[in-house]
């Protein structure tokens, strides 16, 4: 037997981001009652994954040893863009 992969084999942290993002924006938009439109979402989500992958690729070569400031600094980017973005729209 193999080792057990997942369906996306592995989500490496920038899409873990985008699509925090992305579930954040969407339940905001909800909340608030506003339509969700398809640049509201994908535009967004592609810069943060962009911005992360980026970060993390100049700073750390290797992909085992992700510092806990960059998960928490990406999910606060995240979490600020969806709560801009809900408030511009």
């Amino acid at each position: 037997m193999g080792k057990k992969t997942d369906v996306l084999d592995p989500l490496g942290l920038a899409s873990s981001v985008a699509f925090a993002y992305v579930i954040l924006f969407v339940a905001l938009m909800l909340v608030f009652d506003k339509i969700i439109t398809r640049d509201g979402v994908v535009l967004p989500a592609i810069f943060i994954f962009l911005v992360v992958s980026i970060v993390k690729y100049i700073f750390f070569k290797r992909d085992n040893n992700v510092p806990q400031w960059l998960v928490v600094g990406s999910f606060l980017i995240s979490t600020i863009t969806a709560i801009g973005m809900t408030v511009i729209f």
